[in-house]
């Protein structure tokens, strides 16, 4: 798009022509997958091969942070 305010009247043209967000149509090829992750790692590349790990574990609804080593 050309700006952002273009976008921004795009949103509100959508929101106007659908106003139930539960109720918007879709191409019959999409499809949708929705994930419930209990661990997620994040791989940070480091100089000689010191890199960083961080992983999240969800334990009981939070998430903990855990740095990881080689």
């Amino acid at each position: 798009m050309d700006s952002r305010e273009i976008f921004l009247k795009k949103i509100e043209e959508f929101k106007k022509k659908y106003p139930d967000e539960s109720n918007v149509p879709r191409p019959p090829h999409w499809a949708g997958w929705r994930l419930h992750p209990s661990e997620i790692e994040f791989w940070v590349d480091g100089e000689n091969r010191i890199h960083e790990r961080l992983n999240y574990i969800m334990e009981q609804g939070n998430w903990i942070k855990k740095i990881l080593y080689p």
